[in-house]
């Protein structure tokens, strides 16, 4: 949980953001499955806010995560 709220505190992000991130750094074996349940949990504790947006590159809409206040 440690790494990944470190992660968006840097700023607003998403889940495959996050993970490509972590995979780049020092978790490469880690995979969309162990990100996206980690992601709910910290939602449900109110440690991140969730917002929906269109993507930048006019792909699919986009869950992004910050930190909450």
């Amino acid at each position: 949980d440690g790494a990944i709220l470190g992660l968006i505190a840097q700023g607003e992000t998403y889940g495959y953001e996050i993970m490509t991130k972590l995979k780049n750094q020092e978790f490469p074996g880690i995979s969309e499955g162990s990100i996206y349940p980690v992601l709910m949990r910290l939602n449900k504790k109110g440690s991140v806010d969730t917002t929906i947006k269109k993507s930048s590159n006019g792909g699919p809409r986009r869950k992004y995560y910050t930190i909450t206040d």
